[in-house]
């Protein structure tokens, strides 16, 4: 690995066991009457996870939005709600496979430092709106890019929810994508 890489097999286990932990934390506090599926449960929320991936259907998607959309599933199966928030040229909500997507505008201007990992302050600027309407529990990103960027963990953390970034792609860490030194 090149001296700039991560180890790749160990954020992906680890995340997901970091997820899981929080989820069952939670569930594990909530009284029978908090929990989605009680009759009755009106007032309360049931516990939401915003999950942020480099984009979402219906748009041509790869392995992490397929990933997502099975865990959100999975979660869903468990009686905890999924959102999701992806970059897109517009802002936009919609639902698409029972899942509220919210779509957040990213700076549509080409700039050398958003490609150098300088955050975007656009996407960072409507994603906080987003927490701010889906008041999710935990915010669980699926990608690394200028638009979603650590800015949207400081957001996230900002609105008192949990964070994690399952490493999905060698481009989170390596710049050429390669994992191998030169």
């Amino acid at each position: 690995m090149g001296q700039n890489c991560w180890p790749v097999m160990s954020w992906r286990a680890c995340s997901a066991r970091r997820l899981h932990g929080i989820c069952s934390r939670v569930s594990a506090r909530m009284t029978l009457s908090q929990t989605p599926s009680a009759p009755g449960a009106t007032s309360a929320l049931p516990f939401t996870v915003l999950h942020v991936p480099y984009t979402y259907y219906p748009d041509p998607c790869g392995g992490t939005e397929v990933y997502v959309r099975a865990l959100a599933n999975a979660l869903r199966k468990r009686g905890i709600r999924s959102c999701i928030a992806a970059p897109a040229k517009t802002n936009e909500r919609y639902l698409f496979d029972g899942f509220d997507v919210h779509r957040f505008a990213c700076d549509p201007r080409a700039r050398v430092e958003l490609a150098y990992g300088e955050p975007d302050e656009i996407a960072a600027l409507h994603f906080a709106a987003i927490v701010a309407r889906v008041q999710p529990d935990v915010v669980h990103l699926h990608a690394r890019s200028a638009a979603a960027s650590s800015r949207l963990l400081e957001i996230a953390r900002q609105a008192n929810a949990k964070t994690v970034f399952t490493y999905h792609s060698p481009t989170a860490s390596c710049a050429r994508g390669t994992m191998m030194r030169l």
